[in-house]
C-alpha cells in the first residue's frame, strides 16, 4: 500500500484581499461618521444622543472586526495551535470589557 501524504499544507491568506477588506471597512467608518455628523445637527438632543451612541457602537464593532482580521491573518494566529486561540480570545474578552466601559462612560457624559 502506498503511504498517505500526511503533511498539513498551510494555505496562506491573500494579503491583498485582506488589505482591501480593511480599506473598505475604514472607508465605511469614515463615511458613517461624516453621515451622522451631518444629520445630528438637525435632530433633537435626545435623538442626537441615540444616533451618536449607535454610531459609537458601530465604530467599535468595525474596529473589533478589523483587529480580528489583522490578528488572524497578518499575525498568523489563524495557523497557530488551539491553545494560542484560547489565549487570544481571553485577551479579546478583556479588550471588549474595557471598550464597553469606555462606551458607557462616553455615552453617559453630556457635551459641554
Amino acid at each position: 500500500m502506498a503511504a498517505e501524504h500526511t503533511e498539513h499544507e498551510q494555505h496562506w491568506p491573500n494579503y491583498l484581499k485582506i488589505w482591501f477588506i480593511l480599506l473598505v471597512l475604514t472607508g465605511t467608518s469614515i463615511a458613517a461618521t461624516l453621515l451622522v455628523t451631518s444629520v445630528v445637527d438637525r435632530l433633537s438632543a435626545g435623538a442626537a444622543h441615540v444616533v451618536e451612541s449607535g454610531l459609537l457602537a458601530f465604530l467599535f464593532s468595525l474596529g473589533a472586526i478589523k483587529a480580528s482580521l489583522v490578528v488572524a491573518n497578518f499575525m498568523h494566529l489563524r495557523f497557530e495551535a488551539k491553545f494560542l486561540w484560547v489565549l487570544g480570545l481571553i485577551a479579546l474578552f478583556f479588550v471588549g470589557f474595557f471598550l464597553a466601559g469606555t462606551f458607557f462612560d462616553i455615552s453617559s457624559t453630556q457635551k459641554q
